[in-house]
């Protein structure tokens, strides 16, 4: 789940979700050992990760909160 600090930051999220957001979130989760996510600390990390990198990619507003609605554990 997303929280954008305004409606014209969410706009323009809407936009570039599957070209650039989606991009960032599959190569931030491939960069990360599943480990660091196993905690709330871990995932805490994560998410001030994604924020700072997807706040690069915005130009208007920005992105102030990440929470995870749900997680899939599994063993590989």
């Amino acid at each position: 789940a997303f929280q954008l600090s305004d409606k014209k930051a969410k706009e323009e999220f809407e936009k570039i979700k599957n070209i650039k957001i989606k991009p960032i979130i599959i190569k931030t989760l491939a960069d990360t050992k599943p480990e660091l996510l196993n905690d709330s600390k871990g995932r805490e990390q994560f998410n001030a990760k994604l924020v700072n990198l997807v706040n690069k990619s915005l130009t208007s507003g920005r992105l102030i909160q990440i929470e995870m609605t749900d997680v899939i554990v599994t063993e590989i």
